[in-house]
Protein backbone atom coordinates (compact mmCIF):
# COMPACT_ATOMS: atom_id res chain seq x y z
CA UNK A 1 0.00 0.00 0.00
CA UNK A 2 1.01 3.16 -0.66
CA UNK A 3 2.24 5.38 2.36
CA UNK A 4 -1.18 6.83 4.59
CA UNK A 5 -2.32 10.20 5.72
CA UNK A 6 -1.31 10.72 9.29
CA UNK A 7 -4.05 9.53 12.21
CA UNK A 8 -6.41 12.64 13.27
CA UNK A 9 -7.53 13.29 16.41
CA UNK A 10 -11.53 12.29 17.62
CA UNK A 11 -11.36 13.39 20.99
CA UNK A 12 -8.62 13.86 24.38
CA UNK A 13 -9.79 12.54 27.70
CA UNK A 14 -7.60 12.88 30.66
CA UNK A 15 -6.15 9.44 30.25
CA UNK A 16 -6.96 8.01 26.53
CA UNK A 17 -6.61 9.46 23.10
CA UNK A 18 -9.03 8.42 20.42
CA UNK A 19 -7.82 8.48 16.69
CA UNK A 20 -8.56 7.96 13.55
CA UNK A 21 -7.22 7.69 9.76
CA UNK A 22 -8.17 7.10 6.05
CA UNK A 23 -7.29 3.76 3.80
CA UNK A 24 -4.21 5.01 1.78
CA UNK A 25 -5.06 6.07 -1.94
CA UNK A 26 -3.65 2.79 -3.15
CA UNK A 27 -3.28 -0.27 -2.14
CA UNK A 28 -0.79 -2.50 -4.55
CA UNK A 29 -3.78 -4.40 -6.59
CA UNK A 30 -4.57 -6.42 -3.25
CA UNK A 31 -8.55 -6.48 -2.29
CA UNK A 32 -9.06 -3.27 0.02
CA UNK A 33 -10.84 -5.53 2.95
CA UNK A 34 -7.22 -7.23 3.50
CA UNK A 35 -6.03 -3.68 4.61
CA UNK A 36 -4.97 -4.06 8.31
CA UNK A 37 -3.21 -0.85 9.85
CA UNK A 38 -0.54 -0.75 12.87
CA UNK A 39 -0.80 2.24 15.32
CA UNK A 40 2.38 2.97 16.69
CA UNK A 41 3.19 5.52 19.35
CA UNK A 42 6.16 7.24 21.07
CA UNK A 43 5.98 9.46 24.40
CA UNK A 44 8.38 11.93 25.20
CA UNK A 45 11.68 10.11 23.84
CA UNK A 46 10.75 6.56 24.12
CA UNK A 47 11.03 5.05 20.58
CA UNK A 48 7.71 3.77 18.87
CA UNK A 49 5.65 1.21 20.44
CA UNK A 50 2.82 -0.58 18.27
CA UNK A 51 -1.02 0.27 20.42
CA UNK A 52 -2.98 -0.97 17.91
CA UNK A 53 -3.41 -3.94 14.95
CA UNK A 54 -5.99 -4.56 13.31
CA UNK A 55 -8.32 -3.38 10.29
CA UNK A 56 -10.40 -0.97 11.35
CA UNK A 57 -9.61 2.69 10.95
CA UNK A 58 -10.36 4.31 14.32
CA UNK A 59 -8.68 3.24 17.79
CA UNK A 60 -8.32 4.21 21.36
CA UNK A 61 -4.95 4.41 22.89
CA UNK A 62 -5.64 4.33 26.65
CA UNK A 63 -3.67 4.37 30.25
CA UNK A 64 -2.06 7.72 28.91
CA UNK A 65 -1.15 10.45 31.77
CA UNK A 66 -3.32 13.79 31.64
CA UNK A 67 -1.72 17.05 30.14
CA UNK A 68 1.15 14.66 27.98
CA UNK A 69 2.06 14.85 24.96
CA UNK A 70 2.16 12.05 22.63
CA UNK A 71 3.75 11.44 19.28
CA UNK A 72 1.82 8.36 16.51
CA UNK A 73 2.57 7.14 13.32
CA UNK A 74 -0.03 4.93 10.88
CA UNK A 75 1.47 1.51 8.59
CA UNK A 76 -0.89 -0.12 6.28
CA UNK A 77 -0.09 -3.44 5.44
CA UNK A 78 -1.94 -6.25 2.92
CA UNK A 79 -0.44 -9.57 1.34
CA UNK A 80 1.56 -7.22 -0.74
CA UNK A 81 3.68 -6.12 2.27
CA UNK A 82 4.06 -2.51 4.43
CA UNK A 83 3.18 0.65 3.45
CA UNK A 84 5.50 3.36 4.29
CA UNK A 85 5.34 5.05 7.75
CA UNK A 86 2.48 7.92 7.60
CA UNK A 87 3.74 11.17 8.86
CA UNK A 88 4.36 11.96 12.37
CA UNK A 89 1.75 13.54 14.46
CA UNK A 90 2.01 14.67 18.04
CA UNK A 91 -1.83 15.05 20.04
CA UNK A 92 -2.04 15.21 24.08
CA UNK A 93 -4.17 14.52 26.60
CA UNK A 94 -6.50 16.53 27.93
CA UNK A 95 -5.92 17.96 31.98
CA UNK A 96 -7.23 16.34 34.65
CA UNK A 97 -8.42 18.33 37.85
CA UNK A 98 -5.54 18.12 40.87
CA UNK A 99 -6.63 16.80 43.78
CA UNK A 100 -6.98 18.60 47.29
CA UNK A 101 -4.18 18.76 49.64
CA UNK A 102 -4.03 16.28 52.55
CA UNK A 103 -2.98 15.62 56.29
CA UNK A 104 -3.69 19.19 57.30
CA UNK A 105 -2.74 19.56 60.76
CA UNK A 106 -1.99 22.75 63.15
CA UNK A 107 1.41 23.29 63.79
CA UNK A 108 1.97 24.93 67.01
CA UNK A 109 -0.17 26.23 69.30
CA UNK A 110 -3.65 27.61 68.95
CA UNK A 111 -3.19 31.57 69.64
CA UNK A 112 -6.89 33.36 71.00
CA UNK A 113 -7.02 35.11 67.20
CA UNK A 114 -4.19 33.69 64.82
CA UNK A 115 -2.88 29.54 64.21
CA UNK A 116 -0.68 28.23 61.61
CA UNK A 117 -1.70 25.57 59.29
CA UNK A 118 0.59 23.04 57.37
CA UNK A 119 -0.45 20.52 54.73
CA UNK A 120 0.72 18.26 52.11
CA UNK A 121 0.81 18.62 48.35
CA UNK A 122 -1.52 16.24 46.30
CA UNK A 123 0.02 13.72 44.44
CA UNK A 124 -2.43 14.02 41.66
CA UNK A 125 -2.45 17.16 39.68
CA UNK A 126 -3.98 16.06 36.78
CA UNK A 127 -0.32 16.54 34.93
CA UNK A 128 -0.40 20.40 35.13
CA UNK A 129 1.70 22.23 37.95
CA UNK A 130 0.14 23.48 41.08
CA UNK A 131 -0.09 27.37 40.72
CA UNK A 132 -1.95 28.21 44.16
CA UNK A 133 -3.62 26.71 46.88
CA UNK A 134 -7.08 28.56 48.33
CA UNK A 135 -7.65 28.36 52.00
CA UNK A 136 -10.85 28.31 53.45
CA UNK A 137 -12.14 29.55 56.55
CA UNK A 138 -15.70 28.51 58.01
CA UNK A 139 -16.44 27.64 54.03
CA UNK A 140 -14.87 31.41 52.97
CA UNK A 141 -12.49 31.72 51.12
CA UNK A 142 -9.77 33.38 53.10
CA UNK A 143 -6.97 33.43 50.94
CA UNK A 144 -4.19 32.07 48.03
CA UNK A 145 -0.81 31.24 48.66
CA UNK A 146 1.81 29.11 47.18
CA UNK A 147 3.06 27.61 50.10
CA UNK A 148 2.30 24.32 51.97
CA UNK A 149 1.23 26.33 55.31
CA UNK A 150 -0.36 29.15 55.78
CA UNK A 151 -0.72 31.71 59.33
CA UNK A 152 -4.57 32.35 59.80
CA UNK A 153 -5.17 35.43 61.57
CA UNK A 154 -8.29 37.47 62.73
CA UNK A 155 -9.87 34.81 64.91
CA UNK A 156 -12.05 35.05 67.42
CA UNK A 157 -11.19 33.96 71.26
CA UNK A 158 -12.96 30.97 72.56
CA UNK A 159 -14.55 29.68 69.19
CA UNK A 160 -14.92 26.55 67.27
CA UNK A 161 -13.90 26.64 63.16
CA UNK A 162 -13.14 24.66 60.25
CA UNK A 163 -10.37 24.93 57.51
CA UNK A 164 -10.33 23.47 54.32
CA UNK A 165 -7.44 23.70 51.23
CA UNK A 166 -8.09 23.50 47.59
CA UNK A 167 -5.33 22.52 44.56
CA UNK A 168 -5.54 25.17 41.85
CA UNK A 169 -4.05 24.71 38.67
CA UNK A 170 -4.35 25.78 35.01
CA UNK A 171 -7.72 23.18 34.89
CA UNK A 172 -9.48 24.93 37.74
CA UNK A 173 -9.87 24.02 41.13
CA UNK A 174 -9.97 21.00 43.36
CA UNK A 175 -12.46 19.82 45.37
CA UNK A 176 -11.58 21.33 48.81
CA UNK A 177 -9.67 18.70 51.34
CA UNK A 178 -11.75 17.48 54.32
CA UNK A 179 -12.19 20.22 57.12
CA UNK A 180 -9.63 20.22 59.58
CA UNK A 181 -11.52 21.69 62.68
CA UNK A 182 -10.55 24.34 64.90
CA UNK A 183 -10.70 25.74 68.57
CA UNK A 184 -9.09 29.17 69.51
CA UNK A 185 -8.65 29.37 73.39
CA UNK A 186 -10.64 32.22 75.79
CA UNK A 187 -8.38 35.47 76.13
CA UNK A 188 -8.20 38.12 78.93
CA UNK A 189 -11.78 40.00 78.70
CA UNK A 190 -11.14 43.79 77.55
CA UNK A 191 -11.59 46.90 79.49
CA UNK A 192 -15.16 47.64 80.31
CA UNK A 193 -16.60 50.26 78.63
CA UNK A 194 -18.34 53.59 78.95
CA UNK A 195 -17.31 53.94 83.24
CA UNK A 196 -19.01 57.20 84.15
CA UNK A 197 -19.53 58.27 87.71
CA UNK A 198 -22.88 58.57 87.79
CA UNK A 199 -23.78 60.03 91.02
CA UNK A 200 -22.07 61.34 94.18
CA UNK A 201 -22.49 62.62 97.99
CA UNK A 202 -20.20 63.86 100.21
CA UNK A 203 -19.19 60.33 101.07
CA UNK A 204 -19.87 58.37 97.82
CA UNK A 205 -19.20 57.80 94.10
CA UNK A 206 -21.85 55.85 92.20
CA UNK A 207 -20.49 54.30 88.90
CA UNK A 208 -21.86 52.38 85.83
CA UNK A 209 -20.12 50.61 82.72
CA UNK A 210 -20.82 48.57 79.88
CA UNK A 211 -19.79 45.04 79.35
CA UNK A 212 -16.39 44.54 77.80
CA UNK A 213 -15.32 42.18 75.05
CA UNK A 214 -15.76 39.12 77.23
CA UNK A 215 -13.02 37.32 74.44
CA UNK A 216 -14.33 33.79 74.29
CA UNK A 217 -15.29 33.01 78.04
CA UNK A 218 -18.38 34.08 80.24
CA UNK A 219 -17.37 37.22 82.62
CA UNK A 220 -16.46 36.00 86.18
CA UNK A 221 -16.54 39.37 88.17
CA UNK A 222 -15.47 42.98 88.56
CA UNK A 223 -12.95 45.15 90.47
CA UNK A 224 -13.94 48.12 91.54
CA UNK A 225 -10.73 49.87 93.06
CA UNK A 226 -10.36 53.75 94.33
CA UNK A 227 -7.33 55.52 95.57
CA UNK A 228 -7.77 58.36 97.42
CA UNK A 229 -5.31 61.64 96.70
CA UNK A 230 -4.45 63.73 99.46
CA UNK A 231 -3.99 67.28 99.24
CA UNK A 232 -0.04 66.93 99.46
CA UNK A 233 -0.81 64.17 96.52
CA UNK A 234 0.21 61.19 98.66
CA UNK A 235 -2.19 58.74 97.40
CA UNK A 236 -3.65 55.72 99.48
CA UNK A 237 -5.24 52.40 97.81
CA UNK A 238 -9.53 51.63 99.40
CA UNK A 239 -9.72 47.40 99.13
CA UNK A 240 -11.57 46.16 95.60
CA UNK A 241 -14.87 46.38 95.82
CA UNK A 242 -15.86 42.74 94.28
CA UNK A 243 -18.51 42.34 91.73
CA UNK A 244 -20.34 40.03 89.98
CA UNK A 245 -20.26 39.60 86.23
CA UNK A 246 -23.12 40.43 85.35
CA UNK A 247 -23.36 43.51 87.28
CA UNK A 248 -23.03 46.84 85.41
CA UNK A 249 -23.25 49.44 88.32
CA UNK A 250 -21.96 50.01 91.91
CA UNK A 251 -21.37 52.42 94.53
CA UNK A 252 -18.08 53.31 96.28
CA UNK A 253 -19.52 54.00 100.07
CA UNK A 254 -17.65 55.15 103.25
CA UNK A 255 -14.89 57.53 101.25
CA UNK A 256 -13.62 60.89 102.78
CA UNK A 257 -15.67 64.08 102.19
CA UNK A 258 -13.53 66.38 99.76
CA UNK A 259 -11.12 64.09 98.60
CA UNK A 260 -9.91 63.23 95.00
CA UNK A 261 -10.50 59.89 94.08
CA UNK A 262 -9.01 57.56 91.02
CA UNK A 263 -11.11 55.08 90.02
CA UNK A 264 -10.23 52.09 88.64
CA UNK A 265 -12.64 48.81 87.19
CA UNK A 266 -10.82 45.20 86.22
CA UNK A 267 -12.78 42.71 84.52
CA UNK A 268 -11.93 39.01 84.66
CA UNK A 269 -13.32 35.94 83.15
Amino acid sequence: PSEPLPPTLVSARETALTLAWRPPESVGGAPRNELAYCLSMAAGAESFKPTFRGGETTAEVSGLAPATEYTFRLVASNSKGESPPSTVVTFATAAGVAHPPTKLKIDGTVAPTSLRMVWTAPLVTGGLPVSAYRVYLNSALYLETEQCHVRVNGLQPGLSGTLEVATVTAAGESSRSRPLKFSTPAARPAQPAAVTVTAMTHDSIEVAWEAPDSQGAPLLSFELSAVAVARDGTEHTLPGLELPGRARQACLADLTPSTLYKISLVASN
